[in-house]
């Protein structure tokens, strides 16, 4: 999802001058769903033909069918870009329809998404006999396909009408902070109804998550059955920043196969997040870190196609490094709350271990964002024997956190003086808009019309500067279409013609 949306933003400020006829277009994108398709069925036929090799450890399967599935979502990907730069679909259903390309990034947008659509369909139709075989339940063709729409799909098209809001909200960049924070703040429900999750009933289960809230301090605003992969995951996990929209998802197979004292344990694990606030904290440093690949790639002298993939590059090692880092540490303390809260260790080691074997006997294995089981399950040992061990980590904890928020602070800060200073329209700055300031515009905000033609009037009165002005007036009207900023190109592109 994050790389669908990083690739939006970059297609949204790279109009196609001359998109292709809307039927060549369809023709092309049609082209890529088949061959996606194709490619789909014969990474099916590989995972299948592994998967019957006789004596095959079920660990072995497991990561088989991992391997499948991270190489149709590379395909799916790729796909995607693929189709999007040969087709030109959202720029040819643009012209077809007379839209402004610059008025209408919603529109762009949301017609960026039908290719991406129609190749997530080619691509998991194929894989329902590899999910059948992999996976225990009673699963129909249309039951897998809207379990993959509901978890890789539905949260995609949910973020539409905030991109709709972001999009009209343009002129109140101030109020974009805040549509976020709303956003997050009600992310949890859309998760919810995209997942299908539904309330636990009144029972013991809700009584031991009431009891332990008491004990904590902190509250769920309601709990939910989550059920993964046709309800055989045993998985927990705690969402929301605050209430009324913060919840605990219990998968039925946690419940089922947990005794009393291995529930507690990841319940308060669960808890411990809460009471830290860790959620908040990966909001705020995740902002932070986006931003920053922003204004760094914002600020290098590339091309569209450079900054978005050198910002994409940027993202995914934030995530995959920083923000793992981060995890690493917080997933530990909440390990920790829950070894204070119940007084010993048995509870959630055993509740681990458990884990470790229903996931295909990976104790063994290390997590980037979770640390590994084995080494959760000494670590909370050793504390045992040596509660200092777990002082000293809260401490660190409490320093990684504020260190987090505090350049989490400056970043976002940068952003908003760069968005509203620097970005300023002429008539608020003085003087009004020099060379160097309109040339750092096109580079943070490369799909506005002004900045070229501003850019443009003043190179237009330097000696040299009239060939690369003229180019400059081109981009507006490019940019633009049909209105003002057109016709004031084109009336500065006559002018130096003379």
């Amino acid at each position: 999802m994050l790389a669908v949306m990083l690739i939006l933003g970059w297609y949204t400020e790279s109009p196609a001058p001359q998109p292709p006829p809307l039927g060549q277009a369809l023709t092309i994108a049609g082209g890529a769903v088949v061959a996606t398709l194709i490619m789909s069925i014969l990474l099916d036929y590989w995972a299948r033909r592994a998967l019957r090799r006789p004596g095959l450890p079920f660990a072995e399967r497991r990561r088989i069918a991992a391997k499948a599935d991270m190489a149709l979502r590379m395909l799916l990907v790729g796909a995607y870009v693929a189709t999007l730069i040969h087709s030109s679909l959202p720029w040819s259903l643009i012209a077809a329809w007379g839209l402004s390309p610059a008025a209408d990034s919603f529109a762009v947008q949301s017609l960026g998404l039908l290719p991406y659509v129609a190749l997530f369909f080619a691509a998991w139709l194929p894989q329902y006999p590899l999910h059948r075989e992999t996976n225990a339940g009673k699963w129909t063709r249309a039951s897998f396909l809207v379990h993959k729409a509901r978890y890789n799909l539905y949260m995609l098209l949910a973020w539409l009408p905030f991109a709709f809001l972001a999009d009209w909200l343009g002129e109140f960049l101030i109020l974009l902070p805040v549509l976020f924070l709303a956003a997050a703040w009600a992310f949890p429900l859309l998760l919810a109804r995209a997942w299908g999750c539904r309330r636990i009933p009144e029972g013991p289960v809700m009584d031991t998550v009431r009891r332990l809230e008491n004990e904590a301090g902190v509250k769920f605003s309601r709990v939910y059955l989550w059920e993964p992969g046709g309800g055989n995951t045993q998985n927990a996990a705690a969402v929301g920043i605050m209430r009324p929209f913060r919840y605990l998802f219990l998968t039925p197979a946690l419940i089922r196969n947990m005794k009393e004292d291995e529930l507690e344990g990841v319940i308060l694990h669960e808890l411990g997040h809460i009471k830290n606030k860790h959620l908040l904290f990966y909001l705020f440093t995740s902002l932070a870190g986006i931003n920053l690949a922003v204004l760094i790639g914002a600020y290098l002298p590339l091309t569209s196609t450079e900054r978005f993939i050198v910002t994409t590059v940027m993202v995914l090692a934030y995530f995959r490094f920083i923000f793992g880092w981060l995890s690493r540490n917080m997933e530990r303390q909440a390990d920790l709350f829950a070894l204070e809260m119940s007084g010993d260790s048995r509870g959630l080691v055993n509740a681990l271990e458990k884990l470790g074997i229903s996931a295909g006997h990976v104790r063994l294995a290390e997590s980037w964002h979770h640390l590994g089981i084995a080494e959760r399950v000494d670590y909370l040992r050793r504390v045992e024997r040596f509660p200092e061990i777990g002082d000293a980590h809260h401490l660190a904890v409490r320093r990684i956190m504020l260190t987090g928020y505090l350049a989490s602070a400056l970043l976002i800060g940068t952003m908003v003086w760069l968005i509203h200073v620097e970005l300023a329209p002429m008539p608020q700055r003085e003087p009004a808009g020099d060379i160097a300031h309109w040339r750092r515009v096109m580079r943070v905000v490369p799909d506005n019309p002004d900045a070229p033609l501003h850019l443009a009037y003043r190179l237009a009165s330097l000696p040299d500067g009239k060939p690369e002005a003229a180019a400059l007036a081109v981009d507006a009207i490019r940019i633009a279409g049909p209105g003002d900023v057109t016709d004031a190109a084109e009336s500065l592109l006559r002018d130096l013609r003379e």
